[in-house]
């Protein structure tokens, strides 16, 4: 008698440390572009400028970051729970 793995385990089943790699080099450059954004955003404000769209759209990066780092912390817990 098999027992039944839900297709997502499966998934998770089969991430290796490749897949760990590759979300941590996601998150860091995440990191890196919402840097970038902020020091627009200063640079914008320094001028006089208005950066409210500038910040939206940092908003919609820390959003996204979020979901990142979310996704690396879920492989590298399926790892441990497969290895």
């Amino acid at each position: 008698m098999s027992a039944f793995i839900p297709e997502a385990d499966m998934m998770r089943k089969n991430w290796t440390e490749h897949d760990l790699h590759t979300a941590e080099a996601h998150v860091k450059r995440g990191e890196e572009i919402i840097a970038l954004q902020r020091q627009r955003i200063e640079r914008i404000e320094q001028e006089g400028g208005e950066a409210v769209a500038a910040r939206q759209t940092l908003a919609l990066m820390e959003i996204q970051q979020q979901e990142l780092i979310e996704h690396r912390d879920l492989v590298a817990t399926a790892l441990n729970e497969f290895v």
